[in-house]
Parts: C-alpha cells; structure tokens; sequence
C-alpha cells in the first residue's frame, strides 16, 4: 500500500483550477508547519511535455510514447463499496495499479510508474487517483474516472474531492454531499462545507460551526467549533472558538476535548506524536512535540517543524548567522541528521527530497538523501516541493529540472519529461 499523507482537512482539486499556474511557477515549500485554518497541503503541479517531445537525457528507455492509446488496465474498484458489517464504514477499495498526473497539450493525462502514458492526456484538469477514483474537470464541472481512464461519475458537479473510505465530498447547488465509487449520493448535499472522512468520521460546517458525522450522515459529534481539523490516531485538533486568542486543542470520536484548548497550532498526530506550539503574540514561534495524553516530550525549541514521517521528522534551528537549517530529529528528539538543508520535506519510501546549499552563497539545488543524510540523489533539481506529500509515491517522484517538470525513479532517472 502506498503510504498516504495523515489525515487533514480536505483540499479539493477544484483548487487546482486557481493554483495550478503558481505550482508550476515554483512549488510549494515543504517543511512549514500549516496554520489550523487552512489545509495542510498545496494544489499538485505536474510535469508537462509536448507531444513530439523527445526523452531528455537522464530519460529511461522506458518513457512512454507521447499521444499514444491507452493500454488496459487491471479491474478497478467496484462501483459499489462494500461495507463493514459491524461499523458501516466503507472497506478500503483494492489496489488500483499506480497512474501519475501529466500535461500534454495543455491537457492533462496519466502515465504509469514506467513512464508510459496511459490515459491520453484529454481532460481539462484532473487530480491524484485514491481509493481508484481520479477527480476530473471537463467543461466547467466535476466528475470521476477510473484507473483505466473511463469516466465513471459524469462531469456534473460544481466541485469535488478525492475519495477517502470509500466516498468522495461533492458540492451542488451550493451544498456539500457525499457519493460512493460509482457516484450514487450517500450522503445528500446539506452541508455548507465538508471535509475526508478519516477513522471514520469527516468534519462538516452547518452556518459557521464544525461537527462530524459517520458514513450514515449522522451526526456524532454536534456542530459546536470554531474549527474542526481531521481525526488522525484517535484524535482531532479543534478550535472551540476564535476569541481569546483562537486557542485549540484535541477532542477523542465522542467529542470529548481530552487536550484541552491551549496551542496556537498544533497536529496531526503521526507515529504518535504531534508537533505543537502555544504562539506568540511577538511571532517568535516555537515548535516542540506532544504525546496524545499533551504532554510534551520533545522540548519547545524550533522555528519550524514538520510531522513524522518513517520515524523522522524535519525541523529547523539557526545557524550562527541566523539562516534556519533544517535537520531531522527522531522521537527521542534527538538529531539523526544535523541541521544543514535550507529546504527539506517528508520522508517516503526511504528518501526525502533536500535543498543542499553552498554556505557562502546560500544557492543550493534540490536532491534526496536517505534516512542517514548520505545523499542518494544528487542536487541537481530546480525543485521537487510542488506536490503534496509524500514525494516518493509508487516508485516516482516530481521534480522541476531546467527545462521543466518530470518523474523521477529512485536511480535519480527520468521516466516522464522534462519539457524539452
């Protein structure tokens, strides 16, 4: 299985639509911990290259054939989710063999972690494939194909999400609702904003208040926040109200606030702990890590902090001449790798993507290293920040070389681009 970034609050590929151009135009940094407002994630950029282009020179034999037909694919998720008998909730789909977003033509298509294309880039914009399920927009509205490219949910709503547990939130006529795999409403649109379902519940807003409902559409925790953040390892980081200060802290699935609302920002837990800070009104923010009982076991101490990813997490301290240096540091909060990347992501699949910089200049190029430091891949990227975490995912990684976007193998290798 493919490691999937923890819970958050969803971002809808419609947000791509606004952000694709900035993606592309230079990514979104990694490393910075997300404010408990705003999801915790950019719009995907993806690599481009023109029919008729040729292989770069790092490119695998491999790449595929720029326009060429689509090949068959395994079978995909039924169109009906099964459900788990005691709980309701939806069981996971199957394994959908691994597609990668790709521009061809100023449309967007998928190749397969060889670098084939196999669905014909056709669709106006579209998303990452979950659950087997891509979100897809084609003439001003939204729907679903599956891993082989048939359209499965017609374009027909105003916006959608990535599937979670086996359903995907949709708006219409101003409202959001939820569909299952083969786009029949499950829940029906009643909400004015909703989010993943995650352990099985998904945070929704009715006026201004967060609550959360099951797979039913029940309500099981009543709308009654400020904020609702999704649940990661039991848990969920909430805001119970805005004024003085905006505070939040962790409710369990009944609702209970078992943390009590005292950080500026803090979560999702991953591997057990959960970065946190209390702020600070003159903006010198500190970052250490909680346990779930809130308790800090790794020390306020960092201007920036990431969440734990393979057992490491990326934070930063300054350098005696004031410049953050980011470092990993394991759950004893110890550093594995010392402070000395001026940018660096999450761990996936063993390797983490790194800005390694001359000290004089500060000008640095973008490679990966491996859970030791050593480099693995060397720094000759323009970047590899522009999509969402993980970096690494199903054997490939998205990186902005000098002529453009491509994919990587874990050789360093191109198998998809650049823009010739």
């Amino acid at each position: 299985m493919t490691r999937r970034r923890p819970p958050r609050p969803a971002l809808p590929i419609f947000a791509l639509v606004a952000l694709l151009a900035a993606s592309l135009a230079c990514g979104a940094l990694a490393g910075t911990a997300p404010t408990d407002d705003s999801p915790a994630g950019t719009a995907t950029a993806v690599p481009t290259q023109a029919a008729g282009d040729t292989a770069g020179p790092l490119e695998a034999t491999s790449a595929g054939t720029p326009g060429a037909e689509a090949t068959a694919a395994p079978t995909d998720a039924p169109t009906e989710a099964p459900t788990d008998a005691a709980t309701g909730t939806p069981e996971p789909a199957p394994d959908a063999p691994a597609r990668f977003l790709v521009i061809q033509n100023s449309k967007f298509g998928y190749i397969d972690e060889t670098g084939a294309l196999v669905i014909p880039a056709q669709f106006d914009m579209a998303g990452d494939f979950y659950e087997g399920r891509a979100v897809i927009f084609q003439g001003g509205l939204f729907g679903y194909i599956d891993s082989d490219g048939s359209v499965v949910v017609e374009p027909q709503y105003e916006l959608g999400a990535d599937f979670h547990e086996g359903v995907a939130w949709v708006m219409t006529g101003g409202k959001a609702g939820y569909i299952d795999a083969g786009g029949a409403m499950v829940i029906e649109p009643q909400f004015d904003d909703a989010y993943d379902f995650t352990e099985g519940l998904a945070a929704v807003r009715v006026g201004s208040l967060y609550g959360y409902i099951d797979h039913s559409g029940a309500f099981v925790i009543e709308p009654r926040f400020a904020f609702g953040n999704a649940f990661s390892e039991g848990l969920a980081y909430v805001t119970p109200t805005y004024e003085g200060g905006g505070l939040g802290g962790f409710i369990d699935p009944s609702g209970q606030l078992v943390i009590p609302a005292q950080f500026g920002h803090a979560g999702p837990f991953t591997e057990g702990l959960a970065l946190a800070t209390f702020g600070n009104p003159a903006g010198d923010t500190k970052y250490g890590y909680i346990n779930p009982a809130g308790e800090f076991v790794i020390e306020v101490q960092f201007d920036q902090a990431n969440i734990f990813s393979e057992g490491l997490a990326a934070v930063t301290l300054r350098d005696a001449d004031g410049i953050p240096r980011y470092g990993y540091i394991n759950p004893a909060g110890e550093f594995v790798i010392e402070p000395q990347f001026f940018k660096a992501g999450e761990f996936s699949e063993g390797l983490v993507a790194v800005v390694i910089g001359d000290l004089e200049t500060r000008i640095g190029g973008v490679g990966f290293v491996d859970q030791t430091g050593t480099v693995v891949i060397a720094p000759t990227f323009v970047d590899a920040f522009g999509s969402q975490p993980p970096q690494f995912r199903n054997g490939l990684a998205m990186v902005k070389m000098d002529g453009g976007y491509a994919y990587i193998n874990h050789a360093g290798e191109v198998v998809w681009g650049p823009t010739q």
